[in-house]
């Protein structure tokens, strides 16, 4: 049955639909149900500040963290071990980092972006498998940026040349980068493979505060009141009909089968001998003492399934790495190009343990269908996203690059000090990226199941979140701006000058992190091109040149681009601000649609039903109860039609196609010329690598 939470007139307290019968007031809190348990009839539900503080830990899980962490731990590594040989070889690794970031990683993390928010909106609706296509979409299309991205790995050297580097740097830089080149898209692939689980993460990991407001919540059996006491709305006042005859969905299936211990009862106090015939024991609630711990175990443990693999991948990556690195640069001494082949080493490994993992722990089981030529369908919709978040990433990502090359035309100590603080920016940076993450997620995934409250309180969570964090790693980086230094180098000039630039890092920093969150939110909200507007204007037109004019004209060194900087994310951080309160959610709620499919499975339904009579027609007809995100409820109206009742909407789903699907010859032709522009361009930069090299 359902348990709609409305009001009775009258009675004070909730009424089961079709039934006069009132629930006590003490026994449900009609106003708000929150999440954290349910300790007796006399004990007040936690208020809405304990639930926004279980919101601000469910957006940033520390396993998001230390996987962003353990993601650029690979070239922090290369970078210590290779700062201990010499200046030459810190700089050298640095530009090379530098350089793939720049022309391979940024490219395909940019694009990739749109997965953040296809993904987390498609597992937000009730068509999940969806979810596998865009992942196969995404590996074609990364694969395929490779081949531009490789043409300029082959021009390292001369690239760095023209921008007037030390040629002793930018040979060893060449050396680095061409050993990297097999390794660019095992990190696309790897990037991808995380995406696809960190947007998974919400339904069960976060709990039900993703189910819409005014969805009704069927319950019965051990696994109702669990449920019922996660939801994290209030409801509206209204009276529903008489409760339909529904089947559970699979994702109910599995709540019941993770809780199948049925909740215990206690008999003092219960209505005074009534348990067994209360409608509370009917509903699987008990009127005393009752627990969500089921649900909640069962939820920690989802939550440990989908994002720990990340974490433990990373692990694997960085021991391997570091274990290359010693073996390859400090025992055999092969230099640079010990650490580029540990380094290289340890992507493939991370990668392969990712994949098998997900494979063997059948994680995919509930959002891969197999492979689909679905996959080579809609590239435009998801360029549209792609090509905007990858300038939103890149044109950040760039900019701190070019302070690298910059510092390189000033002097060796200037070039090393960026080294460490591009180092030490990376490390902060991995917080407000992991809960960037988060925030993205639960927006989507919110946006999906058109919640928008629930967008719009994840949005403010974790940009409250962010400012405290901000905070406190801002002023550890001042306390201990002396002592970074000595961790990547030994030179005492270099040493010095770090020490004085930290101070004003650690102001960028706050900035910094909140430019970060409020770009997951864009993320989220599928608004990347005002992002990438943002970024263009206030890094490459206010930002850079600022710094450019103190560095070399005011003759500040690096101070100079430091503050440039500043003032940059200052700006940008008021722009999002203004953006994001003018923002109209119920518009983006209405575009996740589209970009999840929605729309089209809908239109295509209606077209099977006006078309197919008999079973078929009244299943596909009959699913038209609301849902919300892992959870449809699915009625029937007709008797007849139970001998299809396990096929759910997802399946319904899977069954349909895209309503504009291109023909064959039209795929030929148009992913053909994709991948011959992509080869075209690899080409290129080869027969120009070979022409320079002989003249």
């Amino acid at each position: 049955m359902w348990l709609c939470l409305s009001q009775a007139d009258g009675a004070g307290g909730p009424v089961l639909p079709g039934s006069s019968f009132p629930l006590p007031a003490r026994s449900l809190p009609s106003p708000r149900v929150c999440a954290g348990g349910f300790p007796g009839l006399s004990t007040p539900f936690p208020s809405p500040a304990s639930c926004h503080s279980q919101d601000f830990v469910a957006l940033g899980p520390p396993s998001w963290f230390l996987f962003q962490m353990l993601t650029f731990m690979n070239y922090i590594v290369s970078t210590v071990f290779c700062g201990h040989l010499g200046k030459v070889e810190l700089a050298s690794v640095t530009l090379a980092v530098a350089f793939v970031n720049v022309c391979g990683v940024s490219v395909g993390v940019g694009l990739s972006s749109a997965c953040d928010t296809l993904m987390s909106q498609s597992f937000g609706s009730p068509n999940k498998k969806h979810v596998g296509v865009i992942l196969q979409r995404g590996t074609l299309v990364l694969f395929l940026c490779c081949l531009p991205c490789w043409a300029l790995f082959l021009n390292t050297q001369h690239i760095l040349l023209l921008f007037r580097q030390d040629p002793e740097v930018s040979r060893l830089t060449q050396d680095y980068v061409m050993i990297f080149i097999p390794g660019l898209p095992v990190i696309f692939l790897y990037n991808l493979l995380a995406k696809y689980l960190q947007n998974q993460v919400q339904v069960f990991g976060m709990g039900a505060a993703l189910l819409p407001a005014h969805c009704p919540i069927p319950v019965g059996g051990a696994w109702g009141f669990p449920l019922l006491s996660t939801f994290c709305e209030p409801a509206p006042e209204r009276v529903t009909s008489s409760p339909p005859r529904h089947v559970l969905t699979s994702a109910q299936r599995r709540v019941r089968g993770c809780a199948s211990q049925p909740l215990p009862i206690p008999r003092r106090g219960c209505l005074k001998g009534q348990e067994r015939e209360s409608p509370f024991h009917t509903l699987g609630l008990s009127t005393c003492h009752a627990s969500h711990s089921h649900l909640s175990r069962a939820s920690f443990d989802f939550f440990q399934k989908i994002t720990w693999p990340q974490v433990l991948s990373g692990v694997v990556g960085n021991c391997v790495n570091g274990i290359g690195n010693y073996a390859l640069v400090s025992v055999l001494e092969l230099g640079i190009r010990g650490s580029a082949y540990a380094n290289i080493i340890s992507q493939f490994a991370q990668t392969v343990f990712l994949l098998l993992y997900i494979i063997l722990k059948k994680l995919h089981l509930e959002t891969w269908a197999g492979w689909s030529s679905q996959c080579l369908q809609d590239w435009g919709p998801f360029f549209s996203l792609a090509v905007p978040s990858m300038l939103m990433t890149c044109i950040e990502w760039w900019a701190y690059e070019v302070g690298s090359f910059l510092m390189g035309l000033l002097s060796m100590e200037d070039l090393s000090a960026q080294a460490v603080i591009y180092e030490v920016a990376t490390v902060t940076y991995m917080i407000p990226l992991g809960l960037s993450i988060g925030v993205c997620v639960r927006v989507g995934m919110a946006l999906g199941a058109a919640d928008t409250v629930q967008a719009k309180r994840s949005a403010v969570s974790g940009v409250l979140l962010i400012v405290g964090i901000s905070l406190v790693l801002g002023t550890l980086i001042s306390i201990l701006k002396n002592q970074l230094g000595h961790i990547f180098t030994n030179d005492e000039d270099v040493i010095a000058l770090v020490g004085q630039i930290l101070p004003v890092y650690s102001v960028f920093h706050v900035f910094e992190a909140l430019c970060c969150v409020y770009g997951g939110v864009l993320r989220g909200t599928g608004k990347q091109a005002f992002g990438a507007a943002v970024n263009a204007i206030t890094y490459y037109v206010i930002g850079l040149p600022l710094g450019i004019l103190l560095t070399f004209v005011v003759r500040m060194r690096i101070m100079g681009l430091w503050l440039g900087m500043l003032a940059c994310v200052s700006l940008a951080t008021a722009a999002f601000v203004v953006y994001t309160a003018r923002l109209d959610w119920k518009l983006a709620a209405e575009e996740a649609k589209k970009h999840s499919g929605q729309q089209q499975q809908q239109q295509q339904r209606a077209e099977s039903t006006a078309t197919r009579p008999g079973p078929k027609k009244a299943v596909l007809s009959s699913v038209a109860t609301g849902s919300s995100p892992g959870i449809t409820l699915t009625t029937y109206s007709r008797s007849e039609c139970h001998v299809d009742l396990f096929r759910t909407l997802e399946e319904a789903h899977t069954l349909s196609a895209p309503t504009s699907r291109l023909s064959i010859k039209q795929l030929v032709i148009r992913r053909g010329a994709a991948l011959g522009a992509a080869s075209a361009t690899l080409m290129v930069g080869l027969a120009v690598r070979i022409l320079i090299t002989k003249h």
